[in-house]
């Protein structure tokens, strides 16, 4: 939901992948805590449902959730509620 355009319009917004989430993050398009962790843990399951022929093991896993979730952090670092739940995934 592109919250720019709120209460005007209701505007759906495409995230498909983590550069995605992390623009409309950063653009404030997403926004407030459950919005923003909503956004990030439904594109870390898209994300992980590509990406699952290349994680072997539990530790590639763990290593592409880590990295791509601390990506995503960067998008907004006063999102303290985003880094306390990346904290907790590690």
């Amino acid at each position: 939901l592109d919250q720019l355009l709120l209460p005007g319009s209701t505007v759906f917004l495409p995230i498909p992948d983590f550069v995605t989430c992390w623009t409309a993050i950063k653009d404030m398009n997403v926004r407030g805590a459950p919005a923003i962790a909503i956004a990030a843990a439904l594109v870390l399951a898209v994300e992980l449902d590509k990406a699952k022929a290349t994680l072997a093991t539990p530790s590639a896993v763990a290593s592409f959730v880590v990295e791509n979730m601390d990506y995503l952090c960067t998008s907004r670092p006063t999102a303290v509620n985003l880094g306390e739940a990346v904290e907790r995934l590690k």
